[in-house]
């Protein structure tokens, strides 16, 4: 267990010097992460994620890049793009989309490009959060989150993750900044129903994306368990009409996989019950939230809410 309540200067150096280890581990080794996170594959994996299928010449003409062919054989020999040889039917030449894996990694470095903290900052700014402020990010995938506010003259910021991948992703993106500010940005692999860190001892909890995918209450509670008196936490909620939206998206899948969620949060709205579905052979708990149902929960582990809107809560612990 992270020893952040107890001798926590010692806990920030060996922060510092294993972030500063394992920057230069990945400068010198991962030559598939690097190429993965080079300015030009950056944008074909992003441009793929949004576009679905693209071919060569699409992509050429939109992102105007040389040596295109060169940079999609490679993305396809590392197994993040394939070929298609045909589509609705007819034959294509030199037409690309993701694979699964690359899914991954370009949902991640698209995240880190497009998704600004306006909330998040102007919660920071308003509340005129303490220098030397002790943060934890759940689920933060390639650490934007951590970055936007290390600004804020952070003591320590970490970061856990459940996905290997999200994180050595995060590691490099964070590497090819010189800034001494990042120097107090730890990533974990950690579990964010048993959080590795002591009781009472941050003044930030952040999950902003996470939420719906874990079991909501006890996750509420060990976010709630490592806030000091007086910390914030700022979560991030996906209510019911988020998967309504989502039931006609990449059919038959999409509504498949939103009306299971719509159902497991209606079980979790009515009997306070959250189950683990598996849908062909995938396992996850995924639910919708009601501000009333999150409010009810962190009621109950000692948060008080003190802002919201359909997509955010805002509370302190009271503990």
């Amino acid at each position: 267990m992270l020893d952040i309540c107890c001798s926590f200067s010692t806990f920030r150096e060996s922060t510092v010097e294993e972030c500063k280890r394992r920057h230069k581990h990945i400068k010198k080794a991962n030559n598939f992460l690097r190429l993965v996170t080079s300015p030009t594959s950056k944008a074909v994996l992003v441009y793929l994620f949004k576009k679905g299928v693209a071919s060569e010449d699409q992509i050429q003409l939109v992102l105007k890049v040389e040596k295109i062919s060169e940079i999609l054989s490679q993305l396809d020999k590392l197994g993040l793009i394939g070929r298609l040889d045909s589509r609705f039917g007819k034959k294509v030449t030199n037409t690309y989309e993701l694979t699964k894996r690359g899914r991954v990694v370009a949902y991640y470095l698209a995240a880190w490009k497009n998704s600004p903290l306006n909330d998040l900052e102007k919660f920071v700014i308003v509340n005129k959060l303490p220098p030397n402020s002790k943060v934890l990010d759940v689920g933060c995938g390639s650490c934007k989150t951590l970055f936007s506010m290390s600004k804020y003259n952070l003591d320590i910021g970490v970061g856990i993750d459940l996905n290997k991948l999200a994180l050595r992703l995060a590691r490099v993106l964070l590497a090819s900044y010189d800034s001494k500010e990042l120097e107090h940005l730890m990533l974990l692999n950690a579990d964010a129903h048993f959080l590795p860190i002591r009781d009472q001892c941050l003044e930030v909890v952040i999950c902003s994306v996470t939420l719906p995918y874990l079991f909501n209450e006890k996750a509420i509670a060990e976010m709630s368990r490592v806030m000091c008196k007086g910390g914030f936490i700022f979560l991030r909620v996906h209510p019911a009409v988020f998967y309504i939206s989502r039931l006609f998206e990449d059919p038959p899948m999409g509504f498949i996989r939103s009306t299971a969620v719509l159902i497991n949060g209606l079980l979790l709205h009515i009997t306070g019950k959250q189950l683990m579905l598996n849908l062909f052979g995938r396992k996850f708990c995924e639910v919708f939230q009601t501000q009333e149902r999150t409010k009810k929960m962190l009621k109950k582990y000692n948060v008080t809410v003190c802002a919201s809107d359909p997509y955010t809560i805002i509370g302190f612990s009271t503990r």
